[in-house]
């Protein structure tokens, strides 16, 4: 009996995650804009242009009274991204 109660939950979990464009692309416009920049500029222009896109969003979503959940998940993906490249220095 528990597993239509698991199925649901996870197609509500996948709802919420791609209930709109704008959250996926929150979560994933920073870090790929780091990996672009650093295949074209290198790894200290990606570090700043991938946490400013970030920080920007987050700032936009916070002016805008909108969720932070997906807008902080590209933060962290990005500060993950950034700190792992410099700590490997590439």
């Amino acid at each position: 009996m528990a597993e239509p109660t698991l199925k649901y939950e996870i197609a509500a979990e996948l709802r919420q995650l791609f209930s709109g464009r704008i959250n996926v692309a929150d979560g994933i416009l920073p870090p790929l804009v780091f990996v672009v920049v650093n295949a074209f500029l290198g790894l200290a222009p990606a570090a700043v242009f991938g946490l400013a896109v970030a920080v920007a969003i987050v700032v936009w979503r916070l002016l805008r009274g909108r969720a932070l959940r997906f807008a902080v998940a590209g933060l962290g993906g990005t500060i993950f991204a950034v700190l792992f490249a410099l700590r490997a220095d590439s």
